[in-house]
């Protein structure tokens, strides 16, 4: 998500003009329409929490601070963010990396790559759930 998050108390995130933007953007009909076999952990109102951390997630527009252009730029940021959830999640179907046991930290290293080689010493790991 856009811009850094704040460690403000998020009990009044539905308030926030961030999240109620994305809610006329995705309500939660539309949420589980585009997730229908999303895991339990992933629920439109914990997505609203996390979107009410970034404020700046649907929060600016480049070319003007008018209603009209900040939502139609969270309409394309949106889009943008949700193809990559639905990628990288499997639709929000897990929330470990995919072949990397529970609890585990897998290491991606490719000693064969030769285009880009692993650093000596580092290991690489997936990011885990979004």
């Amino acid at each position: 998500m856009a811009g850094r998050n704040t460690d403000d108390d998020l009990s009044d995130y539905l308030t926030r003009e961030n999240v109620a933007r994305v809610e006329r953007v995705m309500n939660e009909t539309m949420w589980r329409q585009a997730f229908p076999w999303a895991l339990p952990v992933y629920t439109y109102d914990s997505f609203l929490k996390a979107v009410a951390k970034y404020p700046k997630f649907c929060g600016e527009a480049q070319d003007s601070s008018t209603e009209e252009s900040l939502t139609r730029a969270c309409q394309y940021e949106m889009a943008t963010f949700l193809a990559h959830v639905k990628h990288e999640s499997g639709s929000l179907q897990y929330v470990n990396e995919d072949g990397c046991p529970q609890g585990k930290h897998c290491s991606y290293r490719d000693e064969k790559n030769v285009l880009y080689p692993p650093a000596k010493g580092q290991k690489y790991f997936g990011r885990g759930a979004l």
